[in-house]
């Protein structure tokens, strides 16, 4: 709920509202710190969204196609990669706003209060509605709605283990 909410944004804007959703997490009346989403978009596209805070992932978002896989990091001026399937040589860069230098991350939170401010000033929208951050947290709402245990292999008994396959 906390960062994961963002990747879960950038998601939707990029690639539509969802349809259903599977969930799990390792919450046991607390908070998450590991989760797994198995995620349908209206537009059919699926995929795997995992979070956490207790292990070190790669904190970006692959999408594969028929002809290669862009992979597009997460953080603030991204890794952006591009590898097609025929052997070609991958393309990498990074993303940026054009005419802008790097940013860092405290800039994102100065971008975002310098909006609000400009929003009051001139009434103008903001770059991101109160209607695109209803639909991210309907998103973690359904599937608080759905929740499921992850899979702990760590967390298992020695017992549970050897029954394993």
């Amino acid at each position: 709920m906390d960062l994961g909410v963002h990747d879960l944004d950038l998601l939707m804007w990029w690639l539509g509202d969802y349809e259903s959703v599977v969930y799990r997490d390792d919450s046991v009346g607390g908070v998450e710190a590991n989760c797994e989403l198995e995620l349908t978009l209206r537009n059919g596209i699926s995929g795997i969204v995992e979070l956490s805070r207790t292990r070190t992932l790669r904190n970006s978002c692959i999408i594969w196609g028929e002809r290669g896989a862009l992979e597009i990091g997460t953080s603030v001026n991204p890794l952006v990669r591009l590898t097609p399937n025929q052997g070609e040589t991958p393309l990498t860069g990074r993303g940026a706003v054009a005419g802008r230098v790097e940013a860092t991350f405290p800039d994102t939170f100065a971008r975002q209060l310098s909006d609000f401010a400009e929003c009051v000033r001139s009434g103008r929208r903001p770059f991101v509605s109160a209607e695109d951050a209803r639909r991210v947290i309907g998103l973690v709402e359904a599937c608080y709605a759905v929740r499921q245990p992850v899979v702990q292999p760590w967390a298992a008994s020695p017992a549970s283990r050897e029954t394993r396959p």
